[in-house]
């Protein structure tokens, strides 16, 4: 049997400036990839709730004319805006319900479009239905 120390291990005493450095620059590198990604993540999902609160915005309304008697549902146009989450004043929506009246087979067209500005642009989510008298 060979009693003696492996030879690899000898000389070594740890590690050296440089390449504790090089280490750091590297972990570096990819916890600011992470935090990047992170703040990307974050964007989206608030991006992603403004387009559900319009949603549900316009969906409400759709909900609400579809209660109403279809008599009494006119023909035009009606601004909302400054509408919040609930439909309440103070947000960053803005709802256009229109009923358009098809003459010739006693139909109601409804269209609900719901703005909002997102990073200097003008979004919509728009929901249409046929209410029949």
């Amino acid at each position: 049997m060979d009693n003696r120390s492996p030879q690899v291990w000898k000389n070594s005493n740890g590690l050296t400036l440089i390449e504790a450095l090089i280490a750091a620059l590297i972990l570096s590198i990819g916890l600011l990839g992470m935090a990047s990604l992170l703040y990307s993540v974050m964007g989206y999902n608030q991006y992603a709730e403004t387009i559900t609160t319009a949603t549900i915005l316009a969906q409400d309304k759709v909900e609400d004319l579809k209660k109403t008697a279809y008599s009494s549902l006119a023909a035009g146009t009606v601004t909302e805006s400054g509408l919040d989450a609930e439909g309440n004043s103070g947000g960053i929506y803005a709802r256009t319900t229109t009923v358009d009246a098809v003459t010739l087979s006693g139909m109601k067209i409804v269209t609900v479009a719901v703005n909002w500005r997102w990073n200097g642009q003008t979004r919509t989510v728009t929901l249409k239905t046929i209410l029949k008298g």
